[in-house]
């Protein structure tokens, strides 16, 4: 119950980082015809992104563009919009059958980019390294996963792998909430 509680307070958190928005975007990008190096400029800004792979077989890479991926999770259950406060489009962030969230932005030619995924139950996992990482699970299955946390603390564990960022929050050794995020930089 802990933990249901968590991801609906991260998936409200993540709600008002997306409405609380108060400048201007940067200058319109003209997504229906890129140039070449504007393609490839904004690919280079999201190379390298971490692919995760879930227990179900699916995988889903940050930075990527959102298309394909999206297409393989199947319908979402519900999509919320917001103005992009980085550029001109909408972030997105897509519920698949109460077990995952996935955050979109626009990149700089306006194509949909995978920039988090948020856990919300138990029915989706991380599988790596041999081990499941998911909410309820044991915290020390992050340490196998993904390596020594470079951050670590209250109760909060921060793991980099690629260009991601997978931030594992415990309580009492009990993995309370799960994120990945594309690490910006």
């Amino acid at each position: 119950m802990k933990a249901k509680i968590l991801a609906v307070l991260t998936l409200l958190a993540l709600l008002v980082s997306l409405a609380a928005c108060t400048g201007e975007p940067a200058a319109p990008a003209d997504p229906a015809a890129p140039d070449a190096a504007s393609l490839s400029e904004a690919d280079a800004e999201f190379a390298g992104g971490y692919t995760m792979h879930l227990d179900n077989g699916t995988s889903i890479t940050l930075g990527a563009v959102a298309d394909d991926t999206l297409a393989a999770l199947g319908e979402p259950d519900d999509v919320m919009e917001a103005p992009s406060c980085i550029r001109t489009g909408t972030d997105r962030v897509y519920t698949y059958n109460g077990r995952f969230t996935v955050t979109t932005q626009p990149d700089a030619v306006g194509r949909e980019r995978i920039t988090e995924v948020t856990f919300l139950s138990d029915a989706a996992a991380i599988t790596e390294n041999g081990a499941s990482v998911m909410l309820g699970g044991d915290a020390s299955a992050a340490d196998t996963a993904f390596g020594e946390p470079y951050e670590s603390g209250g109760g909060i564990r921060r793991y980099l792998v690629d260009s991601g960022v997978v931030t594992v929050t415990e309580d009492g050794g009990e993995i309370t909430a799960l994120s990945v995020s594309y690490a910006f930089g």
